[in-house]
């Protein structure tokens, strides 16, 4: 949804998604600015990634701890 909103204001983002997107030729885009990432699932990697500005979606349980081990409690509404 953030790269439709980014290429419809005219904006040359840089985009790279973990899906397919039909304004895109595939998943992803070169780009200038602003560069927009879709790090999807608990991934190694993600507390390394600096960012100005992060926005989260669809907080599951099945995304918040690898499987077998118990999510943190990051926010009452998600239960225990």
């Amino acid at each position: 949804m953030l790269a439709s909103i980014l290429l419809a204001a005219g904006l040359d983002p840089w985009v790279l998604l973990g899906g397919e997107l039909s304004l895109l030729p595939g998943n992803a885009r070169l780009g200038l600015r602003p560069r927009l990432a879709d790090v999807d699932d608990p991934q190694p990697l993600l507390p390394e990634v600096e960012v100005a500005v992060a926005v989260a979606t669809n907080p599951e349980a099945d995304h918040m701890a690898p499987a077998g081990q118990r999510a943190p409690h990051y926010h009452t509404s998600l239960g225990e």
